[in-house]
């Protein structure tokens, strides 16, 4: 015993079993994340990277010939230099490692938020249903930077509550790195904020006797400091290139993504929300169990109320409810207030020793068996298919996703045009074609809008509205997947217009060409026979 805390004195093992199950937890994160790169978006982030690097940021859009020269607020382009940076100096493998860096990172802080030498399997556990839960979206994104600077503020901010610390003025820089990352940065205004609405409230009930029982000692409450925090971070996310535009387009996004029904929500799958369509049950039950634990922890801890918690918890709840991209924002964020809620409820019990071995030896023994599942499911490949991610394992690009060979007909060709694309094959065009190919559409939908992703939906479904575009557009070429279905129709309706002529095809991908003066060369050169094949087939 110490003499003068009346504590126990560390053990070793004290220390040297929280610092195995912190790199345990991180090595699994690297894990997961350490696979092939086969995000349908990447290659034209990764293409607009090498642009900001070879010629400045641009200010208008550079891709489609339909939103040809319109304003381009460009919300991560941080983001796209980053990764250009990784593939100049270590190609498609080194974005494979810095996706396993990242998101061991994440889970690394994540796991550190809770240094109670008491509870750290529990954490262990809770980290590891998060990982398992977020899994669908471990892909080289934007949004991964998000998560990370959220466990960032969120370590600073719980650990300067407790003991006034210098990390909070990293604050202001890591939200000036938010701001030109992604249009997400205002999560970290908002964290803010819960936290300035805690300190509130705990300074008026700091006034009152008879709530003083519910303070902890070790709060110091300050609402001027978190304000005057949230002042500066507000000011320097102006700090972008796009100044008051940047700052007010993440308003857009929030309408689009998580508020009411429209024609993203309904055509693009990460914007459905996750319940009732249940198109990952897989990764909906560690979903479902986070939900149950992180709630119940909040009961648990109920005599140390935590506004700031209880708000965050509810938002971040309420935005994966709306959407799928957003459940790693609830798993991640509910792991942290469980550990969080579960350490400061189990400080204050007097158990017996007993009782505090089997508090470590139980969540540890699930912990480790869950650990070894997730490793071993992801390392054969398994975890990928109960997911419906498909990923694979190891470092590089999944190229075998993209219509390669039929970009190389046309490069042979010395082809320079506009392209009439399904959506899904947009970021390679820009990737292999840009500046001599203009496309259709690609996933920057805030280029976009609303109308033309519904006026590029309804061309697929109807054909008289993909005619119509073709007068008002003039495109020279059309690529698709070689699929059926809806395209299945629309690659009917082509084969037997005399306007378009079919001159290449693949078991991935079919070209046609139009029919005109200018093509007529390469139309007869090249035209393909091709079966019609009933409709419906």
């Amino acid at each position: 015993m110490s003499a003068k805390t009346g504590k126990e004195n560390p053990r070793p093992a004290d220390k040297f079993l929280p610092a195995l199950f912190c790199l345990l937890i991180a090595g699994a994160a690297f894990i997961f994340g350490w696979h092939l790169i086969g995000e349908g978006d990447f290659l034209w982030h990764l293409k607009t990277g090498e642009i900001i690097f070879s010629q400045g940021l641009p200010r208008v859009d550079l891709y489609s010939f339909r939103t040809s020269g319109r304003e381009w607020i460009d919300s991560q382009w941080l983001f796209q230099l980053i990764i250009y940076l990784v593939y100049r100096w270590f190609g498609f493998a080194g974005e494979s490692w810095l996706l396993a860096f990242l998101l061991a990172g994440i889970w690394m802080i994540l796991f550190r938020l809770v240094r109670d030498q008491a509870v750290y399997p529990v954490s262990f556990l809770a980290g590891l249903l998060a990982l398992w839960g977020s899994s669908i979206r471990f892909n080289l994104r934007p949004e991964i930077f998000s998560w990370l600077l959220m466990v960032g503020y969120l370590f600073i901010l719980e650990r300067d509550r407790k003991n006034r610390s210098w990390l909070i003025a990293l604050i202001p820089m890591l939200q000036l790195f938010w701001a030109n990352l992604e249009g997400l940065w205002p999560i970290g205004l908002v964290i803010l904020a819960a936290y300035l609405l805690e300190e509130v409230f705990l300074k008026f009930i700091s006034r009152k006797e008879r709530f003083r029982g519910l303070l902890d000692p070790s709060d110091h409450p300050d609402p001027k400091r978190i304000l005057g925090l949230i002042i500066i971070c507000a000011l320097v996310s102006l700090f972008t290139p796009y100044h008051l535009q940047g700052f007010l387009l993440p308003l857009t996004l929030v309408k689009q993504v998580t508020l009411g029904s429209n024609i993203l929500k309904s055509n693009i799958s990460e914007f459905l929300p996750p319940i009732p369509y249940f198109r990952y049950p897989f990764v909906l039950l560690p979903f479902f169990i986070l939900i149950a634990i992180s709630g119940a922890s909040f009961f648990l801890n109920r005599s140390q109320p935590r506004p700031s918690h209880w708000l965050l918890w509810l938002l971040f709840l309420f935005l994966a409810l709306r959407a799928i991209r957003n459940l790693p924002f609830f798993c991640v964020y509910s792991a942290a207030a469980f550990g969080i809620n579960f350490q400061e409820w189990f400080q204050r019990q007097d158990f017996s020793a007993r009782a505090k071995r089997c508090s470590k030896i139980l969540p540890a023994l699930l912990g480790v068996g869950l650990y070894l599942f997730l490793l071993i499911t992801a390392i054969r490949g398994e975890f990928y298919q109960w997911n419906k991610t498909g990923f694979k394992f190891g470092s590089g690009f999944r190229f075998d996703l993209f219509p390669v060979q039929a970009c190389a007909f046309l490069r042979e060709q010395g082809w320079k045009g506009k392209i009439f694309n399904q959506m899904a094959m947009s970021s390679y065009l820009i990737w292999a074609g840009y500046p001599d190919w203009k496309i259709y559409i690609d996933g920057r939908l805030e280029v976009y809008g609303g109308e033309r992703l519904k006026r590029y939906v309804n061309s697929l479904r109807d054909y008289r509205v993909f005619k119509a575009e073709e007068r008002l557009y003039n495109f020279d070429a059309v690529m698709t997947y070689n699929q059926g279905g809806a395209v299945g129709d629309f690659i009917r309706h082509l084969l037997s217009d005399p306007g378009w002529a079919p001159v290449y095809v693949d078991d991935q991908a079919l070209i046609f060409f139009k029919d005109s003066p200018a093509q007529h060369h390469l139309v007869e050169k090249y035209r393909q026979k091709l079966e019609l094949k009933p409709a419906g087939q």
